[in-house]
């Protein structure tokens, strides 16, 4: 049994083959070059498939040297890094986005690291990782701990999780992209009642081929229910079945894929497709990751707004520089596209996360956007382009 990450929820158990669990390590292996000299530092649990497959999966296959920590901590991975002599660093994206929120040190350049191995790196935090820490090779990757699509970017190509062929081989390919309406999510269907692939440039639902072998079975959830959700019938042929992710990815004209979102966390308004990872990913360019930066969406009254928040020592700055960071805020959100530009801000020092160090974003959804505990939320005018403090109507 391994575990989701439990971004949208509690975590759900997986059942999963011996076979598989191996292959996630015996192919990372076998792509990277790794050996017995390499020493793997990871900061994440191990009952999920990232620091679980991919890191312990090299110690079983090369023999390789595996340093844990029981929880990450910023102002520690280098040093860790460095004491230990790591030669590959495992991460998942937001890692990448609270290593460079922390002020420079030394460590950071000093050390033995020649690959950085996880998923979830956006192209912004991809070349900002590699120039400031100088890591050598990033090797991104596509997957879900219960899921039968999975993809590899072994080449560096910059912030691709991976690679889908073209032509002839598209078809045949046990993972693609699917069209989907991009108001209920829901495949699109050809006159023959079978799900239409993507084309370059646009962005689908991935999923992969449920075929009678061990990497192509969905082994399914420990609960029966939620597993049948994640099975849809006849998509490239009449009586197949495919598993589907729930994840959005777009594909270029070479056949490099780049993850989007989470379904559950796109909005559509104006004939406008919004995401929350578009969101942070501009905010973070324009702050340049000077702050932890998440957004999600919330309901309210029947309408959907967008509310970005970013992680502050509330207790630590004073009321003059917080006016000067709300102006700083109010002025960079101004340079969103008007349509992406959130309608709310929360300043916390709690950006709940999942033990696999994502954020919770079911858990900000929750809050919407009253006050939390010692928060402080504002509300943004795309009119006057300013913050102003957003009292609850509670």
């Amino acid at each position: 049994m391994l575990y989701t990450s439990g971004t949208s929820g509690n975590n759900k158990v997986v059942k999963i083959s011996g076979f598989k669990t191996h292959f996630m390590g015996w192919s990372m292996a076998n792509l990277c070059g790794f050996s017995s000299s390499d020493i793997f530092y990871t900061p994440l649990p191990l009952f999920h498939g990232n620091g679980g497959g991919m890191c312990l999966g090299q110690m079983l296959w090369r023999g390789s040297t595996v340093v844990i920590r029981d929880k990450f901590s910023a102002s520690k991975f280098w040093l860790d890094v460095s004491a230990h002599k790591a030669t590959v660093i495992n991460y998942i994206g937001e890692i990448g986005s609270y290593l460079l929120a922390h002020p420079e040190r030394p460590e950071e350049r000093s050390h033995d690291v020649n690959f950085a191995i996880g998923n979830g790196l956006s192209q912004s935090v991809w070349s900002k990782m590699k120039s400031r820490f100088g890591i050598k090779r990033i090797v991104e990757f596509y997957a879900s701990t219960e899921g039968n699509c999975n993809l590899v970017n072994s080449e560096g190509h910059l912030g691709a999780c991976g690679f889908i062929p073209g032509g002839l081989a598209k078809r045949f390919f046990p993972v693609n992209l699917i069209k989907c309406d991009p108001q209920t999510m829901e495949p699109e269907r050809t006159s023959e009642g079978l799900c239409k692939l993507v084309e370059p440039g646009e962005v689908g639902q991935i999923v992969g081929k449920i075929r009678n072998d061990y990497l192509s079975r969905f082994e399914g959830y420990s609960d029966g229910d939620a597993s049948r959700s994640k099975i849809i019938n006849d998509v490239f042929r009449q009586g197949d079945a495919a598993f589907i992710s729930g994840d959005l990815l777009r594909i270029d004209e070479n056949g490099w894929c780049y993850f989007v979102q989470r379904v559950a966390d796109c909005y559509r308004i104006n004939g406008e497709n919004i995401s929350s990872t578009m969101i942070e990913d501009h905010m973070n360019k324009l702050l340049n990751f000077k702050y932890t930066v998440a957004s999600t969406f919330t309901e309210i009254d029947k309408r959907t707004f967008g509310v970005l928040v970013m992680k502050f020592d509330l207790a630590q700055v004073a009321e003059k520089d917080l006016e000067k960071k709300t102006m700083e805020i109010a002025e960079v959100i101004s340079k969103l596209p008007k349509y992406a530009r959130p309608t709310y801000v929360r300043l916390t020092d709690d950006i709940p996360i999942t033990p696999t160090m994502k954020v919770q974003k079911f858990a900000l959804q929750k809050r919407g956007v009253d006050p939390y505990k010692d928060d402080i939320v504002l509300k943004y005018s795309s009119k006057t382009q300013k913050l102003t403090t957003f009292i609850s109507s509670k």
